[in-house]
């Protein structure tokens, strides 16, 4: 699966998200080692921009709008981005635990080396995504709609796959154990290993006993 990389000028001008005088748009800008926390920063636009070694942890960026963004080494804890639409963006080496991509949409998005715990991705609407190296501890896809989309040598644990709809999705090489919903994982694809490991929890939703 190809995801469409971020498209980003050579020249960026450097600027930071300035509280006292918020803009709603950010165009070819460059945003580093800024420590703004609990940023109020609902329905900007963030185009052509990259961020990095930025604290943000808290703030909120509901119904914003992010095409051809690459945020790196940043701390979007507990960040909100709710309705919000993400196309061409890239999060690398990113703290994300409990970020809210609640009823989002993202578009050729790409998560690599980022913790994502706790993350929370209902009734999102997920196409050509991919996570690379991520935990996702207690992650939610509850009533979520993803297609094509690859886990590629990430932790998957206790993540919430209940009502989700899915199509051309590959879990193969990563770990998965306790899955919530695990009736979600139909037309999902997934290898030997991890199978064995699923099947008593498989066996269980099917209403299959075990006899030791």
């Amino acid at each position: 699966m190809n995801i469409s990389k971020p498209e980003i000028n050579d020249e960026l001008s450097v600027t930071i998200f300035d509280t006292t005088n918020i803009s709603l748009s950010y165009e070819d800008k460059q945003i580093d080692k800024q420590v703004s926390t609990n940023l109020q920063l609902q329905n900007i636009e963030i185009l052509q921009t990259i961020i990095t070694n930025c604290n943000f942890q808290e703030s909120n960026f509901t119904g914003s709008k992010l095409r051809d963004v690459i945020i790196k080494s940043s701390n979007l804890t507990a960040c909100k981005l709710s309705d919000s639409k993400l196309n061409r963006v890239k999060f690398d080496g990113c703290r994300m635990q409990g970020i809210d991509f609640n009823s989002s949409e993202l578009l050729d998005v790409e998560f690599i080396n980022c913790n994502l715990d706790l993350s929370n991705f209902r009734m999102a609407n997920l196409r050509s995504v991919k996570f690379t190296n991520c935990t996702m501890i207690e992650s939610e896809f509850t009533s979520s709609d993803i297609k094509d989309i690859i886990f590629n040598d990430c932790m998957l644990e206790r993540i919430n796959l209940v009502d989700i709809k899915s199509k051309n999705v590959d879990l193969t090489g990563s770990q998965i154990i306790n899955v919530d919903g695990i009736k979600g994982l139909k037309a999902m694809t997934i290898d030997y290993t991890q199978l064995v490991s699923l099947a008593p929890e498989l066996a269980l939703s099917l209403g299959i006993k075990i006899k030791n």
